[in-house]
């Protein structure tokens, strides 16, 4: 009976070592997401910037870029791209607001909210569905997307680099949403 254990195990383990090893494309992709439809490359259109914050286009542009590649996601020309992404950054604001008074030190500190909300078309590429005779499809058109991050600070105002922190973080933020918009949820 032990052994009969020991053996399945065995067969089990060695099944496992063969699929990984043996190149017949089998894959782990635990950290790898899955486009919508099935799709495996992408094409950012543009990136409007509406916000009023210089360079917040570029910076989301890049992060989003350095996001999808590592989840190896093939940013490739319209032509051939399975999706085409549209994006429009409305506002990024920062509101402060009284957080807390330590009461050994009597020192307060507040918590700055960075803010960047923004909108988003997902479409199927026409040029390849023209190809294949498959019509157009918009997956979906003028998605709000929000995102906030909590900065807390003892200055009242926050420094330049407090600043550029809250800003990079938010956009981080941001590419993450985006992201997970154009994944299937499984």
């Amino acid at each position: 009976m032990m052994k009969s254990i020991i053996v399945n195990h065995l067969v089990l383990i060695s099944l496992f070592f063969i699929l990984i090893f043996s190149n017949c494309g089998f894959q782990l992709n635990r950290n790898r997401v899955v486009l919508k439809n099935g799709a495996t490359s992408l094409y950012i259109q543009r990136i409007t910037n509406s916000s009023y914050s210089p360079a917040l286009d570029v910076k989301v542009k890049r992060e989003l870029e350095i996001l999808l590649n590592t989840q190896k996601i093939e940013l490739i020309s319209k032509k051939q791209a399975d999706l085409v992404i549209n994006i429009e950054l409305l506002n990024l604001s920062i509101v402060k607001s009284k957080y807390a008074l330590d009461p050994d030190t009597n020192v307060q500190s507040y918590e700055f909210r960075f803010q960047l909300v923004g909108k988003m078309n997902l479409i199927e590429n026409k040029s390849i569905n023209q190809v294949q005779n498959i019509p157009s499809e918009s997956l979906f058109e003028n998605v709000t997307l929000k995102v906030t991050n909590d900065l807390i600070s003892t200055n009242q105002d926050l420094t330049t680099e407090e600043t550029e922190t809250g800003n990079e973080d938010v956009v981080t933020f941001f590419a993450k949403k985006i992201l997970d918009e154009l994944t299937d949820a499984f």
